[in-house]
């Protein structure tokens, strides 16, 4: 076995029941039935309630159909903590020699702020003026 922990996830098949106003197990039971997925009710209050140990991933095709959403809406991932630090692909870049550092935001006679052009980063952006109430 490994030493490294399995990260929490979150499951939202409650939340995304209610959003599209499903409200028992047996209502998401006949939906999912119409898309061609058996399962019983008692399996189907149990889901609702927890993330199963193991996930058949056509149930999960045919939870994203019948709630007309993708499996990163049913599974999230939480954030870290801050305490934990930066995830390794956020942490500060190395100093490359073929890298240029974006520029300072400033702002321009039309009160928008600007950026300078990053090559990475693509070109100068805009921010929407506001209308001065």
């Amino acid at each position: 076995m490994s030493d490294v922990t399995t990260p929490p996830l979150r499951w939202r098949l409650g939340v995304a029941m209610a959003e599209k106003d499903i409200r028992t197990a047996r209502e998401l039971r006949r939906r999912l039935r119409e898309v061609g997925y058996e399962i019983s009710e008692p399996q189907l209050s149990r889901l609702r309630k927890r993330l199963p140990r193991q996930l058949d991933t056509s149930l999960l095709v045919a939870l994203c159909r019948v709630l007309a959403v993708q499996p990163g809406q049913l599974l999230v991932l939480p954030a870290e903590r801050a305490s934990d630090g930066p995830p390794p692909a956020a942490s500060e870049p190395r100093d490359n020699k073929n890298t240029e550092q974006a520029g300072p935001i400033s702002v321009d006679s039309n009160d928008m702020a600007t950026t300078k052009s990053h090559p990475i980063s693509g070109p100068k952006l805009r921010a929407i003026p506001m209308p001065r109430l």
